[in-house]
């Protein structure tokens, strides 16, 4: 808009400056405004602004009170007005002028377009762009006719035409990735609910659920060239598909990778990698839940040593048409990766069978390997589709190329499952005071019964990070007062003005003295005559709790090698609950990457484990994860509404995902609309963690060692559980949960996906 305001400006100043005048109050300020802001760049209207006199102190303000602001405590949010009670009020009113001179701009702007158009039908800039808009927003059709006939945007037609042209520069943009060789293609299922089919005679029972498959396809970053890919015939002379192969890999040994990232600081320390986040964990946790005074801190923690980062760079991506397959069976996973490398431009010239887009030439990948990502359940059906294929002729119809990532989206899903079912499902829990089931009846009493039954992601997800908040908390309670008796609440701690360095020593205490380690002995803990069995439950809880947050801190800020770290204890603790299909996975995929895999191709397997969309610290999110998201926006937004709510229109639809999320953002910026995010916003937290810090603090103490109080329920190491073949062939038989590839947590909605911290 401000360009389309530059140009109009530029090419007939007079008319900017008029339609200015008409469009404000005589004698307004906004008069004023507007024409002083338009007589800097033309200087033959500072003589005509001279002989009118306006004076900024005795102007009207009746046309800043005409305009109908919305939100307006949102609009003033994001100044940062000064103590002085003057300046306040001064930076108030420049924010208002600005905001009224774009509107003014806008709507001079909407005007020249509206007469330009009139004139001339391919002066239509303001209206393809609005056009668009509407189209993305599933505006009904009678209400694009209004805007066309006003002038404000282009016809149906036209836009569906736009619509098409689009969706053929999308395509090219899609080959453009692909043909680079350094593509990564990430693709899931996306079952739709269609909801508007009539049987007929000639189809007497339709399916409302449609099966179709969806992704995108991202350039490799970080360094990834054609020739680091360049290791197909390799890898497949020694694959146990290849019955001609001569030299198979020995089977994952999960014992070979456990010292994948050595811990120089271990020997002098005695914490290791863990420990160290651990300490940062409940500084962190301090600093932004405790008292007011910890604040100050914020800006000189640092964060957790990395072990290996990703540079934050922005990942180019562009969404893939979405496909009318059903990825839930073996062929339909072989279809789905046929159609994807089409999309992207690839393939085996010489093979007669291979899907086509547009008849347009193809790059030979059979020298090549490529990466696709994508969840669980997608790894096992593609690796039973290169088992199914190993017998052709080609490099490209064995699939040999295929080269599967982990989706660490879903992982964590299943991490988040993993620790409901140890602490959460057993009835048991429900009669200890300090089990995180009723610690999760304090935080959400209201929900109990979602929680013990199906609490989905986002809640299992919340009740995981406020508990582990408030016990954290309540450790640095006691350690405050262990130090100190007259400290006898974090208030008074503060009181005292303890220093990064005195948290930073009563942080490692506290990791050592109320979390669970690899070092403590828990099993001679139980045996004691005296034992307090609730304080051991709670040692293993805090310490899965924090697995947890570092898992989830490795993703967003990008450190692989942590991920790396925690990846074994995770293994341990899936095969112990009886996800073994996970267990198994993740151990694969971790042999392959370190003891299989050339080291160009594993380094870029794992440099591009996780993407960046937005190129910023702390941003980087799991390729399935952005699947999901484009998924939600198929379904739920631009996907199309009511009767043009249908399979093909979300197949149009699906590669155009992203220019219609740009052009609602460009829209809601350009023309000042506030209030419309649908990202929710952080709850205020502070009560309710104070009241579940008085029920630790008054009647659970969990933290507190108390001779002799018993449990219903005693909680088992998982994780040296896991470690026992035994113990891992006595777990439950859960495979038909494993089945469900998000953890069996159910749908994703928005704030599923929010919930990335």
């Amino acid at each position: 808009m401000s360009d389309m305001a530059q140009d109009v400006e530029d090419i007939a100043p007079w008319l900017w400056y008029l339609l200015g005048c008409l469009l404000t109050k005589s004698g307004s300020r906004g008069r004023a405004l507007a024409a002083r802001q338009h007589a800097r760049r033309d200087p033959s209207l500072q003589a005509v602004l001279r002989d009118r006199g306006n004076d900024r102190g005795n102007a009207s303000r009746e046309a800043f009170e005409d305009d109908d602001y919305d939100s307006e405590d949102e609009l003033w949010a994001s100044f940062e007005l000064s103590s002085d009670a003057s300046r306040a009020k001064e930076q108030r009113e420049d924010a208002k002028e600005a905001r009224w001179l774009k509107i003014l701009d806008i709507r001079r702007v909407a005007a020249a377009s509206m007469f330009a158009q009139t004139v001339n039908q391919k002066c239509n800039a303001l209206q393809c762009t609005m056009g668009i808009f509407l189209h993305s927003c599933n505006t009904p059709d009678r209400v694009r006719k209004v805007f066309q006939s006003i002038g404000l945007s282009v016809s149906p037609s036209t836009i569906d035409r736009m619509v098409t042209s689009l969706s053929l520069k999308a395509s090219l943009t899609r080959r453009k990735i692909g043909q680079t060789l350094i593509a990564l293609y990430v693709f899931d299922n996306v079952d739709i609910d269609l909801k508007i089919h009539v049987p007929t005679a000639e189809q007497a029972a339709i399916e409302s659920l449609a099966h179709l498959t969806s992704g995108f396809i991202a350039k490799l970053g970080h360094g990834v060239t054609p020739d680091h890919l360049r290791c197909s015939r390799e890898l497949w002379e020694k694959s146990a598909l290849n019955e001609d192969a001569s030299e198979i890999p020995l089977a994952p040994i999960l014992d070979d990778l456990l010292d994948l990232h050595p811990d120089r600081e271990f020997d002098a320390t005695g914490l290791d990698w863990h420990d160290r986040f651990n300490i940062w964990k409940c500084i962190d946790d301090l600093i932004h839940h405790g008292p007011e005074y910890f604040r100050r801190f914020a800006d000189e923690l640092e964060e957790p040593t990395p072990i290996d980062l990703i540079p934050p760079t922005k990942t180019e991506y562009v969404p893939a048409q979405t496909m009318n397959i059903n990825q839930s069976t073996v062929s339909g996973n072989i279809s789905a990766v046929d159609t994807m490398l089409a999309q992207g431009g690839v393939g085996d010239p010489n093979d007669p069978d291979r899907v086509k887009v547009n008849d347009l030439e193809i790059v030979d990948i059979s020298e090549f390997v490529a990466l696709f990502g994508g969840d669980l359940g997608t790894d096992e059906r593609v690796l039973g589709a290169m088992d199914r294929r190993s017998a052709e002729n080609t490099p490209v119809r064995r699939l040999q190329f295929v080269i599967f990532i982990m989706g660490l989206f879903h992982l964590k899903m299943a991490a988040t499952e993993a620790l409901w079912r140890i602490f959460i499902k057993p009835k048991e829990t429900q009669s200890d005071a300090s089990s995180l089931r009723t610690l999760a009846g304090v935080l959400r009493p209201t929900e109990t019964g979602k929680i013990t039954t199906k609490p989905g992601y986002r809640r299992m997800v919340e009740v995981i990070q406020h508990s582990g908040i408030a016990l954290r908390l309540n450790c640095w309670e006691l350690a405050a007062a262990r130090r100190n008796p007259a400290w006898t609440s974090l208030d008074a701690f503060a009181a005292s003005k303890p220093s990064l360095s005195d948290l930073k020593s009563m942080a490692e205490e506290i990791v050592r003295t109320y979390i669970a380690s690899g070092d403590t002995d828990l099993y001679t803990m139980r045996k004691r005559l005296d034992a307090d069995q609730q304080h051991t439950n709670t040692l293993i809880l805090q310490q899965y709790l924090l697995l947890f947050e570092e898992l989830s801190h490795a993703m967003n800020h990008g450190d692989v090698g942590r991920i790396e770290t925690v990846f074994p204890l995770w293994i341990w603790i899936f095969a112990a609950v009886g996800k073994h299909k996970y267990a198994s996975g993740m151990t694969r995929f971790l042999w392959n990457v370190h003891r299989v895999y050339p080291q160009d191709l594993s380094r870029a397997i794992r440099m591009n484990w996780l993407i960046n969309p937005t190129g910023k610290k702390g941003q980087f999110r799991a390729p399935d994860w952005l699947n999901e998201l484009l998924n939600l926006f198929q379904k739920d937004t631009y996907g199309g509404a009511n009767s043009n709510y249908t399979v093909d229109r979300i197949i149009k639809e699906s590669g155009l995902v992203d220019i219609y999320r740009a052009c609602t953002r460009k829209i809601e910026r350009e023309f000042q609309l506030t209030g419309l995010t649908q990202r929710h916003a952080a709850k205020d937290m502070r009560k309710t963690l104070a009241n579940l810090g008085q029920y630790l603090r008054r009647e659970a103490r969990p933290n507190e060692i108390i001779p002799k109080r018993k449990s219903e329920h005693h909680i088992a190491d998982f994780i040296s559980k896991g470690q026992s073949p035994q113990a891992r062939s006595d777990a439950p038989d859960t495979s038909a949960d494993d089945d469900d590839d998000d953890g069996g947590f159910g749908e994703f909605d928005w704030q599923d996906l929010e919930l990335v911290n």
